[in-house]
């Protein structure tokens, strides 16, 4: 039994390790070497018959594989195939997939399934308190705001969700928020000529 138990306990630290080494490469942009140690780290966690965590690294792998390799109709495909296979009860996992759906839809600028993505991620939160979760959402909405010309609700959107914002854990989200307010802001000035363009944009700042 002990020899079955160290047997475990290694194979497990090992799991970890893989996992961590690949969320430390992603962290510095090394998204081949992230996928790498992430997909051996779910290959592992299946060996061991670790089904949850198995789901939860195949979920991380199908969004940093669309964050990073920026293919939208592969990663596209992916995701909803993922989203069908989680368990309603994996409730951020499953939002966090909709959430990724939501952007890969608008770098093909097909607005309407990411109005229908950002839907199914409201409804998969609804009821449940996560400030980051409750952000991210809203920075998916802005992104819609913006590809549909809304830069007026966009902006003041930008300034809600920065309020929620914790300033020592949040440093990417606030850069995410910050970079989209200029382009809301950029983009109403723009067209400030027009009056109600310009009192739109007055108000947004």
């Amino acid at each position: 039994a002990g020899v079955f138990l160290k047997r475990a306990a290694r194979d497990y630290l090992q799991l970890l390790a893989q996992e961590l080494h690949g969320h430390l490469k992603a962290a510095v942009g090394d998204g081949r070497a992230a996928l790498a140690h992430l997909n051996g780290a779910f290959q592992h966690a299946q060996r061991l018959g670790r089904d949850e965590q198995a789901r939860h690294l195949a979920t991380t792998c199908a969004l940093y594989e669309a964050r990073l390799v920026l293919k939208p109709k592969a990663a596209i495909t992916r995701l909803r195939h993922l989203a069908i296979q989680l368990p309603d009860r994996d409730v951020f996992p499953l939002a966090s997939v909709r959430l990724e759906l939501v952007r890969q839809y608008l770098l093909r600028r097909d607005v309407d399934q990411a109005r229908r993505a950002l839907e199914e991620a409201f409804r998969t939160l609804a009821g449940l308190t996560s400030r980051r979760y409750e952000v991210t959402m809203m920075v998916r909405l802005i992104d819609l705001q913006l590809a549909t010309g809304d830069f007026a609700p966009a902006a003041l959107l930008c300034n809600a969700a920065e309020r929620l914002l914790d300033p020592e854990a949040d440093d990417l989200l606030a850069f995410e928020l910050a970079a989209r307010r200029v382009t809301a802001l950029e983009r109403l000035r723009a067209r400030a000529g027009e009056p109600r363009l310009a009192e739109a944009w007055r108000a947004a700042r």
